[in-house]
């Protein structure tokens, strides 16, 4: 299993990476705080994590309008990108351990989504991004069980 390609660009990499900085952070500040600090951080992990879902959904936005879609590719490429932040916000409304699971959820549907691009023959991601893509949200995923062992 090939962890990350040589070919990922640096941009990706260090954006990617620094990009998981607030969800590490906000997991651990929610496990060794108490009190105030602890509700703060946990409210925080589930709006930055909602924010996170929305980034990855415009990617999806993004890939309909550049391609020459059939209409019905074109509804299920947009609704990709649409769904994403619905659920970002629904984890936001919904009791901690609830969110979590839908964040969660969300979190790895979007990625099965990427991987369903990426295996099809246009070949819409580069070779690098789905590698990438999997490290950062086994990240993610670790940080909410971190998060939930607090809940």
């Amino acid at each position: 299993m090939v962890l990350l390609s040589r070919e990922t660009p640096s941009p990706a990499l260090v954006l990617g990476f620094a990009g998981l900085v607030p969800f590490v952070m906000l997991a651990l500040v929610a496990n060794l705080e108490s009190g105030t600090p602890r509700i703060e951080a946990i409210n925080i992990f589930f709006s930055y994590g909602a924010c996170v879902l929305s980034f990855l959904g415009g990617l999806h936005w993004g890939l309909a309008l550049a391609d020459q879609l059939a209409p019905h590719e074109r509804w299920v490429r947009m609704s990709y990108s649409a769904v994403p932040p619905l659920l970002g916000w629904l984890s936001l409304l919904a009791p901690w351990m609830q969110g979590l699971a839908i964040l969660a959820v969300a979190f790895l549907l979007q990625y099965r989504m990427d991987r369903r691009l990426a295996q099809q023959a246009d070949h819409l991601y580069p070779e690098w991004f789905l590698p990438l893509r999997l490290m950062l949200t086994v990240v993610v995923l670790l940080c909410m069980l971190a998060i939930a062992r607090v809940l």
